[in-house]
């Protein structure tokens, strides 16, 4: 999603009602935050929505 929502930022589809930017821009917070592996880098497959932590090892 924070790709396609990027890429038609960038096509010019962003207007007063559809701001893409700022959702790509949330989209890449929500990854930084809830699926980061903070002690060997990379990210989550899946993370429980309620904490954060990882559904699984992979």
């Amino acid at each position: 999603m924070v790709w396609t929502f990027s890429r038609v930022h960038r096509a010019g589809f962003t207007d007063a009602c559809r701001d893409y930017a700022r959702a790509a821009t949330e989209g890449v917070e929500v990854l930084d935050r809830a699926f980061r592996d903070p002690v060997h880098g990379g990210y989550y497959w899946a993370t429980d929505a309620a904490d954060g932590r990882p559904t699984s090892g992979r």
